[in-house]
């Protein structure tokens, strides 16, 4: 395996992983960057991770944890970061990171992240962030937005603080292992407070048996009425039987369903992780609907 560069016509950098080998292992992988830095950083991450990929396909080493796998990739790395770092620092340094990984972190982590950069609390050094500056966010943020949204954004402040750490970002380990561990017991007195609170259930259930005809009426009657061909009760009680989002299920193709084993997997999602979801039978107020016309 080798490493190499190519300049797009339209200016970007793609970075290469190249394995030449027609009966490879580990196949090549490529991708496409705004600059050469970022690039570089990606090819020399992706090319050990490659490595111990083949190694364990040729049972030469054991199996790592991720996070292991993780401190090998930036076993090199420098760190940079220290209690005077701005929580502003912390979150760029994290971005860097995680989106130089092959599995970086959800979209709502990393757009919570960039909404804390843009509130006042981004601009205080690590070692005067506590319960009083973590307060005054969530205040500021409950004002336009659900308790809920604000825990995604501490608990995606956590977590980079945690996987930097864990990283040896920082450049003194019982220095960030004591602001983590203030951060913890910060976090736990505002879900106490009520400042922060877990999502509430979303779960929507039909309530009867003729509000699911009147809705599914509804649904024939406006794909009649606008001619589109699509058959809106029959997605209505797909969604009811699946249980899947709307990008979930209507980027499913027919390979994906496994008919024989009652299986489908789901490769597009809100996780972007593939997986596969065994099918139910069928909710009981759509056992018994009537036949014909609802």
């Amino acid at each position: 395996m080798h490493k190499k560069f190519r300049v797009k016509t339209n200016g970007r950098i793609q970075a290469i992983i190249e394995n030449r080998a027609k009966d490879a292992i580990v196949k090549s992988k490529s991708k496409t960057f705004a600059s050469r830095a970022e690039a570089e950083a990606w090819a020399a991450n992706m090319f050990v991770v490659m490595e111990r990929q083949y190694q364990q396909a040729i049972g030469q080493v054991n199996e790592l944890s991720e996070t292991q796998l993780k401190r090998v990739v930036f076993r090199n790395h420098q760190p940079k970061l220290d209690a005077k770092s701005s929580v502003k620092d912390v979150i760029n340094a994290y971005l860097d990171y995680t989106n130089s990984m092959p599995l970086p972190a959800s979209s709502t982590t990393q757009d919570a992240l960039r909404t804390v950069c843009k509130y006042q609390l981004a601009n205080y050094p690590l070692c005067f962030v506590g319960y009083e500056t973590l307060e005054q966010y969530c205040k500021e943020r409950n004002a336009t937005c659900s308790s809920s949204t604000t825990r995604i954004e501490i608990s995606s402040l956590k977590r980079a603080l945690r996987e930097l750490r864990e990283m040896n970002k920082f450049s003194k380990a019982t220095e960030s292992e004591q602001l983590e561990a203030h951060f913890e017991s910060s976090y736990a007195t505002l879900k106490k407070n009520g400042l922060i609170s877990d999502s509430k259930s979303r779960n929507r259930r039909i309530k009867d048996r003729n509000e699911l005809r009147r809705l599914l009426s509804s649904a024939q009657e406006f794909s009649s009425r606008n001619k589109s061909g699509v058959r809106y009760d029959y997605l209505i009680l797909l969604y009811i039987e699946t249980t899947l989002r709307a990008s979930e299920l209507l980027s499913l193709r027919w390979e994906d369903i496994d008919f024989n084993r009652h299986r489908f997997t789901v490769a597009v999602g809100k996780n972007v992780r593939p997986g596969t979801n065994g099918t139910r039978e069928a909710p009981r107020i759509v056992r018994n609907r009537s036949p014909g016309p609802y």
